[in-house]
């Protein structure tokens, strides 16, 4: 995994991404922004290298699980997560859909890329193979007419997008099994959500 950073919470070299403890390797595009407050009630025991809140989603996986951690989130996130015990990859996204996530499966050399961008996963594919790429016009007429496309689309064909509140769990033969919701994601009062907004 590849991940290009931009520096907000934690400016030293501890924040780099890919990054890994015993179970788990993750990029992550995004904030959480209740990860201090996560970081104090659930990891106190733990000895981190930094401050970065990736380093925080990282360890909150190894100790809840994906279904549970993604219920504590507050924030804005794509994410990448290897289990490199499992050899499983889960890709996810947040509640609301504000960070997108784009994958695409090469079913002949059976590699899945993905990426916060469309851009990203073009530049991987550039001459690795022949594929020709092709305008999703489905996708456009949606864009077109609502001003957005549905869930799933994306403007390019074969190249999808996660739904918002979601994850996908990929095996080592891109097998694909979807989850919808987010894993409960936590509701919250139109009080909070008005905070968050006048941040």
């Amino acid at each position: 995994m590849g991940h290009n950073r931009l520096k907000i919470i934690d400016l030293t070299d501890t924040g780099l991404q890919p990054m890994e403890s015993e179970k788990y390797c993750i990029v992550f595009n995004g904030e959480i922004y209740n990860y201090q407050e996560l970081r104090n009630n659930y990891l106190s025991d733990i000895s981190f290298k930094g401050s970065s809140d990736t380093e925080v989603l990282l360890y909150l996986f190894e100790k809840f699980g994906i279904k549970e951690t993604l219920a504590k989130l507050n924030g804005m996130f794509a994410i990448g997560l290897y289990d490199k015990l499992e050899k499983k990859l889960y890709l996810m996204r947040d509640r609301m859909g504000e960070k997108p996530l784009y994958y695409y499966i090469d079913n002949t050399s059976k590699k899945l890329y993905f990426a916060s961008n469309l851009k990203s996963i073009f530049l991987s594919l550039y001459n690795l193979n022949s594929k020709e790429w092709h305008v999703n016009y489905q996708a456009v007429y949606h864009f077109l007419l609502l001003g957005g496309c549905w869930e799933g689309e994306s403007l390019v064909k074969d190249i999808y997008k996660l739904d918002k509140a979601s994850y996908l769990e990929i095996d080592s033969n891109i097998n694909i099994k979807k989850n919808s919701g987010n894993g409960k994601m936590k509701n919250k009062t139109k009080e909070e959500l008005y905070n968050e907004l006048s941040v």
